[in-house]
C-alpha cells in the first residue's frame, strides 16, 4: 500500500472552510484525495456538513440516498474484509469513509471471525 499522504496546510484550511457547504465527493476531487481520506479527515476534526445541503446531496439527481451502497461496492467490501484488509484500506478502495464500511460490514454480518476461519480452512 502506498505511503499516507500528510495534509497540507492549504489543504487543512481549504476542508475547514468548505466542508459544511460543499460535497464530500467535489472536495475530494478539488483536493486529489480519496473520499475516504477526506470523510476522515473531517471526522477526526469534527467537521460537519450543513444540514440542508446534506438532504440537497441526498436528493440530488433522484438518487435515493449520496451514500448509498452499490452490489458491486458491498462485494469489495465482502471479498476485501475476508481477505484481511483493514476498513481504512477498504474505505480507500471503496470511496467510503472507514466508518462506513465498518457499519456496512456489521450490517451485512462480517465479522473479524470469519477471516480467522477462513485462514484456517486454507491452511
Amino acid at each position: 500500500m502506498d505511503k499516507l499522504k500528510l495534509w497540507q496546510k492549504r489543504e487543512v484550511n481549504y476542508m475547514r472552510d468548505n466542508y459544511s457547504k460543499m460535497s464530500t465527493k467535489d472536495i475530494a476531487i478539488k483536493l486529489a484525495r480519496p473520499i475516504g481520506s477526506v470523510y476522515d479527515f473531517a471526522f477526526k476534526e469534527g467537521l460537519i456538513k450543513n444540514s440542508k445541503l446534506a438532504k440537497e446531496i441526498s436528493s440530488a439527481n433522484g438518487k435515493q440516498q449520496a451514500n448509498a451502497w452499490s452490489k458491486k461496492q458491498e462485494g469489495i467490501l465482502t471479498t476485501n474484509f475476508i481477505k484481511g484488509l483493514s476498513f481504512k484500506e477498504l474505505a480507500v478502495l471503496i470511496g467510503k469513509s472507514w466508518q462506513s464500511c465498518q457499519k456496512k460490514a456489521k450490517k451485512i454480518g462480517l465479522s473479524k471471525y470469519m477471516k480467522v476461519n477462513i485462514k484456517r480452512e486454507e491452511g
